[in-house]
């Protein structure tokens, strides 16, 4: 299964991933967020790699379009 996380360093997005890492292993998350670089990113990896989970991490900002088409493009 694949996942996409919209805002994924944020608290909802961090709790999905969470969810998802209590409930689903061997699934592909990928997290869109605008700081790629945010400690929260870190520690949610090692929960999700624990898991058998992959994380991707691609860097997007919700209120630019053409970011949003770049994000989508990788």
């Amino acid at each position: 299964m694949n996942y996409i996380i919209l805002g994924g360093t944020g608290g909802v997005g961090a709790h999905f991933l969470k969810l998802l890492s209590k409930h689903h292993s061997k699934c592909t998350i990928t997290l869109l967020t605008r700081n790629t670089q945010h400690l929260a990113i870190k520690q949610l990896s090692v929960e999700a790699l624990s898991k058998n989970m992959c994380v991707n991490v691609i860097p997007c900002d919700l209120s630019d379009p053409k970011s949003v088409s770049g994000a989508i493009r990788e």
